[in-house]
């Protein structure tokens, strides 16, 4: 069974494996085990070239406040939301010497949180990488198959084209349970958010999306 990030969990997960398999269009998807998801990405940044400028994505749920709620939360029955949203940011052209000291002090969260996704991406190219949820992966190429594939296979991530991924398993019996995850100085991932728009100008919001 796959090692799940701290901020989610399903609980009968005995067949989702880390395993990746090839996608159309120019895709490789992965079930990752928690420890490895940012070396991945850092391999994946080490592999490009060094006057690469790259973006940095970040998605994270919706404050309550923006959504509409059609039933409140009690202390016995959850509330009800019209549609869940996320709210997207990008940041753009991060010399590859200063991309890994964007992720690095906040690589707990942004690996850990149960809503969060990242990623990081070579604006030339488009080639880009991303943690989703449940311990997905996803890499997005224009060429060089062979080259990314073994990011995968160096670190011991087996391909199977029939690889069983979280939405296989995830039912009204057997449902996936997300959270946000607070780091072991406190923060979580809106404070990392807060943050990121007082330390960086090249930080913005691009769109809110449904879920």
């Amino acid at each position: 069974m796959i090692n799940f990030v701290k901020g989610c969990k399903i609980k009968d997960a005995d067949k989702l494996l880390e395993e990746y398999s090839f996608q159309e269009d120019n895709m490789i998807i992965a079930n990752v085990n928690a420890e490895k998801i940012i070396k991945i990405i850092y391999d994946f940044i080490d592999m490009q070239n060094e006057n690469a400028s790259f973006f940095f994505f970040l998605e994270v749920p919706s404050s309550l406040d923006d959504e509409n709620i059609v039933k409140e939360a009690t202390d016995t029955e959850a509330g009800i939301l019209e549609g869940a949203h996320k709210d997207v940011y990008y940041m753009d052209y991060i010399p590859k010497k200063v991309i890994k000291e964007v992720i690095e002090p906040v690589k707990e969260i942004l690996i850990n949180d149960g809503f969060t996704c990242f990623g990081v991406g070579n604006i030339e190219t488009g080639d880009e990488i991303g943690k989703y949820k449940y311990n997905t992966m996803m890499l997005h190429y224009s060429n060089d198959l062979q080259k990314y594939e073994n990011i995968f296979i160096d670190n011991g991530i087996v391909k199977n084209q029939e690889m069983i991924m979280a939405e296989d398993i995830i039912n009204k019996n057997n449902p996936g349970e997300c959270e946000i995850y607070t780091g072991k100085d406190g923060r979580n991932i809106y404070d990392i958010v807060d943050a990121f728009k007082e330390t960086f100008e090249e930080f913005y919001k691009a769109e809110k999306r449904e879920e």
